[in-house]
């Protein structure tokens, strides 16, 4: 069952009556477009229901969160396109929570330091990535971090991150990959990091099995044994392919947008 907040308005007895009619087990999607009283969320609903809340504000107003803790149950919370967010802290009251999409809002911005009580927090992505992600350490559940453009400098914060196995960088001011050290990475995925010049630590990662270069600068791959897919897409000045032969289990390989790029010799 899909709910808008406008049907929370207009029709809520209506709506009422369909909620409990939601069988144990099942699920109820949430859509918040316009600031609503609080007091509009509170409802019965059994607790075996899986609640699922979509932040996409359609108008110049600020959008309180403070009804999200009328829901012991959501374990899916996005932020997209919102105009404005007040009182982010209530995104702590998440307890139950798998998965987060961190968007981006047209007006101020949303501090990410309420994540920190999410300890059960399996999938995180982020738009618009501060600077600092320390706060991201607790995150002890975590297995898939997207991190889509902003400012952050340093990937620290993995090596806090024993349960990531899945990480897509995009758009970000990192140079190197510092941080990813023997950590349990299986899929990594690198796209438009322009200041990337040292990938050194890749070897470190013995556990990676699936890696993607996109729109980035690479003159050279390391050695990776356990690597099985490699994908190259525009990546810029690569000139020494050799190391892929070393490869022994790379099962497949996908290069695109390049002028120059020197054959791998098992293809």
């Amino acid at each position: 069952m899909i709910l808008t907040n406008t049907l929370l308005r207009d029709d809520r007895d209506n709506v009422l009556e369909r909620v409990s009619k939601i069988e144990r087990g099942g699920q109820l999607q949430l859509l918040v477009q316009e600031p609503i009283a609080t007091d509009l969320y509170r409802f019965p609903i059994d607790k075996s229901i899986r609640v699922y809340v979509k932040i996409q504000g359609t108008t110049e107003e600020k959008l309180s969160l403070e009804f999200l803790k009328e829901f012991s149950n959501i374990v899916l919370f996005e932020i997209q396109h919102a105009w404005a967010i007040a009182d982010a802290e209530f995104i702590s009251t998440l307890a139950h929570a798998k998965k987060i999409l961190f968007g981006s809002v047209l007006k101020g911005s949303i501090s990410i330091a309420p994540l920190a009580a999410l300890n059960h927090l399996e999938e995180l992505e982020i738009l618009l990535t501060p600077k600092d992600i320390a706060v991201l350490q607790s995150l002890k559940s975590l297995q898939t971090l997207i991190l889509n453009r902003g400012k952050v400098e340093s990937l620290e914060v993995i090596q806090s991150l024993p349960a990531l196995t899945a990480l897509d960088l995009f758009s970000l001011k990192i140079e190197s990959l510092r941080g990813l050290e023997n950590s349990k990475i299986k899929f990594l995925n690198l796209q438009k990091l322009p200041k990337l010049n040292d990938v050194s630590q890749l070897p470190s990662l013995s556990q990676l099995t699936n890696l993607t270069f996109n729109n980035c600068t690479l003159r050279k791959l390391p050695k990776l044994p356990h690597l099985k897919e490699l994908g190259l897409r525009d990546v810029k000045d690569f000139e020494d392919a050799s190391e892929l032969n070393n490869s022994l289990q790379l099962a497949r390989i996908f290069v695109s947008g390049k002028k120059s790029f020197i054959p791998w010799r098992a293809l």
